[in-house]
C-alpha cells in the first residue's frame, strides 16, 4: 500500500463475476479496459462447484477458457489480476469478499441483468456493505461490445498467449 501523509492509500479494487452467464467475452474484456484506464488491480471470482462440474463432465471452454483469456488479456494491458475461488455464489460470501479486498465496482454481464442478478441477490450485497459502513459500491453493466473492440482483444490476447 502506499502511503500519502502518513496516511494509508490502497488502489481501487474491481470484481469480475466469472460463475454463471457473466462469464462472457465482452464482460470480460470490460472489466480489464474499466481496470487499465482506472489504475485499479482485477479480482477475477469463479464458483468452483460450476468449475468442478464442467471439469467432471470433460467440458471444455466456459469459465475456464474465459477466466484464462481474463488472466492473458489483462496481463497485455498492464492491469494485476488474481483469482478466487468461491465455495458458492451466495450474497453473504460475496459480500465478505468485497469488504475483505476493499472492492469498490462489480462488474457484471447484460444477461445477468436480464435475470435480475441485480435484483434480490444485489440488494443482500448492498444491505451488507452498507451494515458494515460500506456504500461505496458502484455497479457497472458491461455493454455489449462492437465486432471491431473484440477483435481487437482477441487479436492482443493471441500476442500474449503467443509468447
Amino acid at each position: 500500500m502506499a502511503r500519502t501523509r502518513g496516511v494509508k492509500t490502497v488502489k481501487p479494487g474491481i470484481a469480475l463475476l466469472l460463475t454463471g452467464s457473466e462469464a462472457d467475452l465482452s464482460t470480460a474484456i470490460c472489466a480489464v479496459q474499466l481496470a487499465a484506464r482506472s489504475g485499479s488491480d482485477l479480482f477475477a471470482v469463479r464458483d468452483c462447484v460450476l468449475v468442478a462440474g464442467d471439469a467432471a463432465a470433460g467440458r471444455q471452454g466456459g469459465y475456464s477458457d474465459c477466466f484464462g483469456f481474463v488472466v492473458e488479456f489483462a496481463g497485455g494491458e498492464g492491469v494485476p489480476v488474481s483469482c478466487h475461488l468461491m465455495e458458492e455464489e451466495t450474497g453473504e460470501q460475496m459480500a465478505a469478499f468485497l469488504l475483505a479486498h476493499g472492492i469498490t465496482c462489480l462488474v457484471i454481464g447484460k444477461d445477468d441483468a436480464a435475470h435480475g442478478r441485480e435484483s434480490a441477490w444485489l440488494q443482500g450485497i448492498l444491505e451488507r456493505l452498507a451494515g458494515e459502513g460500506r456504500d461505496d459500491l458502484r455497479l457497472v453493466m458491461a455493454p455489449e461490445l462492437d465486432e471491431a473492440e473484440m477483435r481487437r482483444a482477441v487479436r492482443q490476447f493471441r500476442r500474449v498467449d503467443a509468447k
